[in-house]
């Protein structure tokens, strides 16, 4: 959540690199996730027009419920519907679909990706003042960052967003 604008080009460009999908592959896919594509596409083009964050966020979200819970890009859908909607000022989407992230990430053993989601949610709660929620996702953050399955490294790298606050 605390990235520059600067990292949207990066994202827009992955984004743009995700959805080619060659016409062959095309036609394994379901007609929800090519629908989403779009949508992904067309929110992805508007990344660079901040009056219309609040649109590109909508599509995001309507992008992730045409995927399925173990889809991974539903959880960069989410990520980036939230950015957009915290960047426009509001705090509830934001918080909500990062800890929807977190939980699609959770699911699919991604721990590392759901510890950085939850962190990034307790962020959000943080600065709408949702005390409660903030410890919540902290807590739930943390106790993922203690799990055996990830490296000390990975451990390092999530519990180091909880210093200085």
């Amino acid at each position: 959540m605390r990235k520059t604008m600067m990292g949207w080009g990066v994202t827009t460009l992955a984004m743009a690199a995700v959805l080619v999908v060659p016409s062959d592959a095309q036609s394994q896919l379901s007609p929800g996730v090519l629908r989403a594509a779009a949508l992904e596409s067309e929110a992805s083009r508007l990344h660079n027009q901040r009056d219309r964050w609040a649109y590109a966020a909508a599509l995001y979200m309507a992008a992730v419920q045409l995927r399925t819970e173990d889809d991974p890009q539903a959880q960069e859908d989410l990520w980036l519907a939230a950015s957009l909607s915290y960047e426009t000022g509001n705090t509830a989407g934001p918080f909500a679909a990062l800890e929807s992230a977190g939980d699609r990430a959770l699911a699919t053993g991604n721990i590392v990706r759901a510890a950085d989601m939850f962190a990034d949610a307790a962020w959000v709660a943080q600065k709408a003042g949702l005390r409660i929620d903030q410890r919540r996702l902290t807590v739930k953050s943390i106790e993922l960052a203690e799990s055996s399955e990830i490296t000390r490294a990975q451990r390092r790298q999530i519990l180091s967003r909880f210093r200085g606050r």
